[in-house]
């Protein structure tokens, strides 16, 4: 995340939005960090527009003395909230806040209302003061695409309600049925382990797959030669028609068809390729990791 405050104000007039976590992903969300207990609403405007508005209010901030290096600091604090800032720059209390966007909507603008300006210390170099309330007024239209991850689970949709500050927008999102490659709609295994047929032979894969099933957790292993004969998980190019590209293909297809959670890469290089990245020439497993 990439903060900036100008000064040891409260009013934050830099909004930050970035997407987070696979599973909110695949609902379209925004992540808006500052300073906030919400409540939500909800309304339906002309041109399929929506706007999402979130009243926002604060406790008191609290200015302690903090020493660095023998140095004695004034540091601005909230109890319960966390405090970042880059180097040189205040560390102010903030607080992420995950607002869940209408299924296959974008932002058109992010308006806010500051309320209540209140100083709380005097004799400093810079006014410290803080907004006892804000408003957060966020217009969507329906724009965009529905994720073609999306996956339209209870268990994700659970996750999401408890992430996002307006939960009741969960209920926009409709389920769409997933198209199967070569894992097929009828299995479901929460746990999938990736190895070569060597290596399951050899290896005690089974064991591991016996203790999750155990504790009542579905999981199965699949080997990377039952992937590469599978054509349902060939792209048509040549160029991403390699090993690497059909082990995504299979991931995405089981995240899909399989509602699978875990993956376990059972294997060094030489038996689960990675795809290479010019990161000082360093394999990187981010490309399965991103899967989906």
């Amino acid at each position: 995340m990439s903060l900036k405050f100008e000064n040891l104000n409260c009013k934050y007039d830099n909004i930050f939005m970035k997407l987070k976590y696979k599973i909110l992903m695949k609902y379209k969300s925004v992540i808006i960090l500052f300073l906030l207990v919400a409540c939500a609403y909800v309304g339906i405007g002309k041109e399929n527009k929506q706007y999402i508005i979130l009243s926002f209010t604060f406790e008191e901030p609290i200015i302690k003395k903090i020493t660095i290096f023998n140095k004695t600091y004034d540091r601005v604090v909230i109890p319960g909230l966390p405090n970042f800032g880059n180097a040189g720059q205040p560390y102010l209390p903030v607080k992420p806040a995950y607002i869940l966007l209408p299924q296959k909507s974008i932002i058109k603008s992010i308006n806010i209302i500051y309320k209540d300006k209140i100083i709380i210390g005097k004799g400093y170099n810079v006014e410290i003061s803080y907004y006892k309330k804000l408003i957060l007024k966020i217009e969507t239209i329906e724009k965009g695409k529905i994720d073609p991850m999306f996956r339209g689970l209870k268990k994700d949709e659970a996750i999401v309600k408890k992430l996002v500050e307006n939960p009741e927008m969960v209920n926009s999102y409709k389920f769409k049925n997933s198209r199967a490659l070569g894992a097929g709609p009828s299995k479901s295994y929460e746990y999938v382990i990736i190895t070569t047929e060597l290596l399951n032979n050899t290896h005690t894969f089974q064991d591991l797959i016996d203790l999750k099933i155990r504790k009542g957790i579905n999981a199965t292993i699949v080997t990377v030669e039952e992937i590469i004969r599978n054509p349902a998980y060939w792209n048509s190019s040549m160029l991403f028609n390699d090993t690497q590209a059909k082990i995504r293909n299979f991931i995405r297809d089981i995240y899909l068809n399989w509602k699978t959670d875990y993956i376990l890469l059972g294997g060094d290089l030489e038996q689960i390729p990675a795809r290479y990245l010019w990161v000082e020439s360093v394999a990187k497993w981010i490309y399965y990791k991103y899967a989906i």
